[in-house]
Order: C-alpha cells, then sequence, then structure tokens
C-alpha cells in the first residue's frame, strides 16, 4: 500500500568507516580527566564503542570553569556524538528511536539535541537512559519512544519539561557514559533507526497503547 507510512528510517548503520568516521569522541580528558575511548570496526555490520572511565582527575590539569573560576573535580565520563543537522531528517511522523547493540552492564545515555526556537547557535538537548539489556554482552532491540526523552542542562533533567524536541530539525545524535564508575566499557552497535509501531501493535497491544499515550502528552503527536 502506497498510502502506508514507513515504519522506520534508516539513521545510522555502522558498516564501515563511512559511517564510523561520522562520530566524534570525548571525554573528560579534555577537562584533566583520564578517560578514554575509540570506536572501532567489530564485524562488517557492527562497530564497538568501547574504553575506560576513570573517576578520579588530575587535579593540577583540572580545567578551571570560566563561570565559577573554580577547577573541575568530577570526571569519569566518554561520549560519541554525530552531527545531523545536514541531513534533512524529519522524523516528526515516527514514535521513537530504535537500536540494535550489544551493550555490557553499564549505564548509557542517548541524547538527542535540537535546535532552539531562537535558532542559531541554540540548542535543546534531550536525553533518555538506555535500559539495561535482558542479558549483559547479549544483542538485544531496544525500541525508545519520544516520550522517554527529558530535556536537560549540563546533564540534569529540567524541573520544567515545557518543550518538546524540533524533530524535523536536529542537530547530534549522541551516546554518553557517566555512571560515576572507574572501569572499561564495550558497547556494539549494529544501527539506529526512527521507528514506527506497527499498525496491529497499536490496536492490541495495551503497553504500545500506553507509550503512545506518553507521546502525545509530551507533544509528540504522530499518528
Amino acid at each position: 500500500d502506497f498510502l502506508r507510512m514507513s515504519t522506520e528510517q534508516a539513521l545510522f548503520r555502522f558498516e564501515g568507516a563511512e559511517c564510523r568516521e561520522r562520530w566524534s569522541l570525548f571525554s573528560d580528558a579534555e577537562y584533566g580527566g583520564r578517560s578514554t575511548s575509540s570506536l572501532e570496526q567489530a564485524t562488517s555490520s557492527t562497530a564497538v564503542w568501547s574504553g575506560r572511565t576513570e573517576v578520579e582527575i588530575d587535579e593540577e590539569n583540572a580545567a578551571i570553569s570560566t563561570e565559577s573560576g573554580r577547577r573541575a573535580t568530577k570526571a569519569g565520563w566518554c561520549a560519541m556524538r554525530a552531527d545531523v543537522s545536514h541531513d534533512g531528517w524529519d522524523l516528526s511522523d515516527f514514535h521513537g528511536i530504535r537500536m540494535r547493540l550489544r551493550p555490557d552492564d553499564r549505564r548509557y545515555i542517548l541524547n538527542i539535541r535540537t535546535f532552539g526556537i531562537l535558532g542559531g547557535e541554540d540548542v535543546d538537548i534531550f536525553q533518555a537512559i538506555v535500559p539495561p539489556a535482558p542479558t549483559p554482552g547479549e544483542w538485544c532491540e531496544l525500541r525508545m519512544p519520544f516520550s522517554a526523552f527529558h530535556l536537560t542542562s549540563r546533564g540534569y533533567i529540567q524541573a520544567n519539561q515545557n518543550r518538546t524536541m524540533h524533530l524535523g530539525n536536529l542537530r547530534h545524535i549522541g551516546l554518553l557514559l557517566a555512571d560515576h564508575t572507574t572501569g572499561d566499557f564495550q558497547l556494539e552497535l549494529e544501527e539506529i533507526e526512527a521507528f514506527r509501531f506497527g499498525e496491529d501493535e497499536m490496536a492490541r497491544d495495551g503497553g504500545v497503547q500506553e507509550m503512545l499515550r506518553n507521546n502525545e502528552d509530551m507533544g509528540y503527536n504522530a499518528a
């Protein structure tokens, strides 16, 4: 049926260097920390983001805040981020983000940055905690409705959740690991895509219907 909406839109498939090279890596090392990470091809269709987080910070080399004048005292995070501002994606007709991944038992966060209502450099940052896999180290498929994402500032959820993501005006998509833990991590990724629930699910699955109600309550009105 050519009138039926697509149930998915591929955003990233980790099938080679072209995809990997779109991602930039960040860590607390830029601010005096010792955490490091890398993104390497694992198979022909998957890539592994791995590294080590260290919560201790090098106090002598810690960055100084331009706002408070104090040296950084917290460390233990790594992040990867892709600029999607020129991809022309409009996810307004979708219900959320689907990922196929193989995580360990660490606590990851999926970030979506959208251009704010003021345009220019104004951005809104929305974050959703990636639920743990049923079995760490096993492949799983994760579907996160847009209502799972919360407006944040500097990593803190804002009390006033008075705006939704501008799904037709995305700037960055990224992953963050900042669980206040010293140790190794490994997250294997196959694909990230936007998804719609199937017609049968929407008609019969109570859990899906609840997620759609939550989406609607948050202002995401895809039919």
